[in-house]
């Protein structure tokens, strides 16, 4: 999967930092296409703070080596 983000205008291709995520982990992936595919809904983002919670919860031990997508907005 690779995911990341851009500003198609002149001012964001030439003058920002643009970002692109590769994943080779596909529970990861599956987890940001579910999460793409909650937002093509168009939901209000007060109903998206209920989709989300415990989708993706924050890791126990914030300092172990992992891979953990974390989405928001959280409660």
């Amino acid at each position: 999967m690779i995911t990341g983000q851009t500003n198609f205008s002149v001012g964001g291709i030439y003058g920002h930092s643009n970002v692109v995520h590769i994943c080779e982990k596909g529970d990861v992936a599956a987890k940001y296409l579910w999460l793409w595919n909650e937002l093509k809904k168009n939901t209000p983002k007060s109903a998206d703070v209920s989709v989300l919670v415990g989708k993706a919860p924050l890791p126990d031990d914030p300092v172990e080596k992992q891979i953990t997508p974390i989405f928001s907005p959280l409660s």
